[in-house]
């Protein structure tokens, strides 16, 4: 009996050292911000945990998977929540302003997200389409 005990002990405390170095290993290969694999991402695009919202929006530019489930389709207010805030190209100031006209988002009512050049534009008030304004 006290062997199957010391057995699930030392097994128990396997899985968890296990487990500490995948959690290790994959923070340590996914360190920058900025990266959709970041461990603070991924737990905030799951709802778990917070993160710098300058951080989630830099993170999303490259993630096409969250760009989906957490742009499109979402109202104006839903995005303003989820990242801090939303912003007119009046509201953006000059430099962001002037990568609307001629750009794909000219016309469609589009916001700024943050302070980034991530723009969502609307049909019917619902987001429809999200991408980066370049050169901006």
């Amino acid at each position: 009996m006290r062997r199957t005990v010391k057995r699930s002990i030392v097994g128990v405390c396997t899985g968890f050292i296990a487990l500490a170095l995948a959690f290790g290993a994959w923070t340590a290969m996914h360190a920058n911000a900025c990266d959709p694999k970041n461990m603070h991402y991924v737990l905030w695009k799951w709802g778990i945990a917070a993160m710098n919202l300058d951080d989630a929006t830099c993170a999303i530019t490259e993630d096409v998977s969250g760009k989906q489930e957490l742009i499109i389709g979402k109202s104006r207010q839903e995005i303003s929540r989820r990242f801090g805030y939303v912003l007119t190209p009046q509201e953006a100031g000059q430099v962001l302003k002037q990568c609307i006209p001629g750009s794909w988002a000219e016309g469609k009512n589009p916001v700024f997200i943050r302070r980034s050049n991530l723009v969502v534009t609307f049909n019917h008030d619902v987001a429809d389409h999200v991408g980066l304004l370049k050169p901006c």
